[in-house]
C-alpha cells in the first residue's frame, strides 16, 4: 500500500496471505490476552508476491487510562538482508565442519589463552571425547601429561607472541583415547582478527607413527 488510509480499519487477513495473517493474528491475540509483550522476536513471513521477509518484532499491549487493554503496539524492523548473510555464514560453517570432520588429520582451533574453541572429530577422539561441548574452554593440560602439555603450551605462546607459524614439526603426541604415544607431523598458524591482532591459532596434526617406525627399522638395519 502507499497510504495509511488504505489499511486503517483492516486486519492482517486483508493485507497478508492467509497463513501469514493467521500467525500474526494468533500472536496479537496472545499478547492481548496474556498482557505479556513480545520483545525482539525474529520471525519470517511471506508477502502476497511470494517473497520471504524477516522481521525483528516487538508487540506491546496498549492500555487505556483506566488500565484496560484496548489493543497493541507493534514494531517490526526489517532484518531480511541480515538473515540472508547469517544463513549464508551458517551454510559456510556447515560446509567447513563437514570438510574438517571428513579428514583423518587432527584439526583444532584455540583462543589466545590456549583454550579450545573448535575441534574436528579426529581430534576429539584423540582426546578421548565424543562431543565438542566436552572440550570447549579446556586446554592441552587437561588431556596430556604435564611435561608434554607444557611443551605444547610454550610452542603456542611463542606463535601468539611472534605471529610466526610452526610448520611440519615432527613431535611426540599422546592419544588419551588409547593411552598410546604416537608421532605427529604438526603445523600451527596464528589467527588474526580484522584489525590484524592475533586472537588464537589453528593446529593441524597428521599421524606419522607408522612412517616413524619404518624409519627406525631402516636405521636399525643400516646400523647392523
Amino acid at each position: 500500500v502507499t497510504s495509511e488510509e488504505e489499511v486503517i480499519g483492516k486486519d492482517d487477513f486483508a493485507v497478508y496471505p492467509h497463513g501469514t495473517a493467521a500467525k500474526f493474528y494468533a500472536d496479537d491475540k496472545a499478547v492481548i490476552e496474556s498482557r505479556v509483550p513480545v520483545i525482539n522476536r525474529e520471525e519470517s513471513f511471506i508477502d502476497k508476491g511470494g517473497k520471504e521477509h524477516w522481521l525483528l518484532t516487538s508487540k506491546i499491549p496498549f492500555h487505556s487510562e483506566d488500565g484496560a487493554i484496548i489493543g497493541l503496539i507493534g514494531i517490526g524492523r526489517d532484518i531480511t538482508e541480515y538473515k540472508k548473510v547469517q544463513l549464508s555464514l551458517e551454510q559456510e560453517r556447515n560446509h567447513l565442519r563437514t570438510l574438517m570432520d571428513s579428514l583423518p588429520d587432527l584439526i583444532y582451533f584455540k583462543d589466545a589463552e590456549g583454550r579450545y574453541i573448535l575441534n574436528n572429530k579426529a581430534h576429539l577422539h584423540s582426546l578421548g571425547k565424543e562431543n565438542q561441548e566436552e572440550v570447549i574452554g579446556k586446554t592441552t593440560f587437561d588431556f596430556n601429561p604435564p611435561e608434554l602439555a607444557q611443551k605444547y603450551h610454550e610452542d603456542e605462546e611463542q606463535i601468539i607472541r611472534t605471529g610466526k607459524p610452526m610448520v611440519d614439526r615432527e613431535e611426540v603426541a599422546y592419544h588419551k583415547d588409547t593411552g598410546e604415544q604416537r608421532w605427529h607431523l604438526t603445523s600451527k598458524f596464528p589467527i588474526k582478527d580484522s584489525s590484524g591482532n592475533i586472537v588464537g591459532l589453528v593446529g593441524i596434526s597428521r599421524d606419522i607413527t607408522i612412517r616413524k617406525k619404518v624409519e627406525e627399522e631402516l636405521w636399525k638395519t643400516h646400523e647392523d
